[in-house]
């Protein structure tokens, strides 16, 4: 079954054979009809911490998971309260976890971040992502089929008790 961006395309070249700028919107009909995938209200997450730059500042990352253990979603913090690293960390981890959200692979956000001259991470963006590993969703999954979350109980929920003086 052919999608209609696919359709267009041909449409667009005599014969259907598809050469040079006909490609090209094809491809760019295709990321436009991507529709963003939307993670599960509960997912697996993991925060890691790990130093950047020359002074060894700390960070934290924490990876949100779909269920089949692919990344859709990074928080990155520097830790340090009020200062313009923390917004730009922030915004830029937004940035990713729409790429992800996208479709977007880590492997092509690590291809697309600066490296060094030995292939190096030169941001803290790009360190994040190294520590995404390879095999990493599999082994999620595995962890998860073998320990899956409890079950959420009906009524379960605990409420905290009133103030003093507003009982009734």
């Amino acid at each position: 079954m052919t999608n209609w961006a696919d359709e267009i395309a041909d449409q667009l070249c005599a014969g259907g054979e598809r050469v040079g700028q006909t490609k090209a919107v094809a491809a760019a009909l295709r990321a436009a009809q991507a529709r963003r995938e939307k993670l599960p209200e509960r997912r697996f997450s993991q925060t890691l911490k790990f130093d950047f730059g020359s002074g060894g500042s700390r960070h934290f990352v924490t990876i949100g998971y779909y269920d089949d253990g692919r990344p859709g979603e990074l928080f990155l913090d520097s830790g340090k309260v009020g200062t313009d690293i923390k917004s730009f960390l922030r915004d830029g981890a937004i940035a990713i976890s729409l790429a992800l959200q996208h479709g977007c692979t880590v492997e092509t956000l690590r291809e697309a971040f600066s490296r060094g001259e030995m292939g190096e991470a030169c941001t803290p963006f790009s360190a994040a992502l190294d520590l995404i590993k390879d095999d990493e969703p599999i082994q999620i999954v595995r962890r998860l089929v073998q320990n899956p979350p409890p079950p959420e109980q009906p009524g379960a929920e605990t409420q905290s008790p009133a103030p003093e003086g507003t009982e009734k």
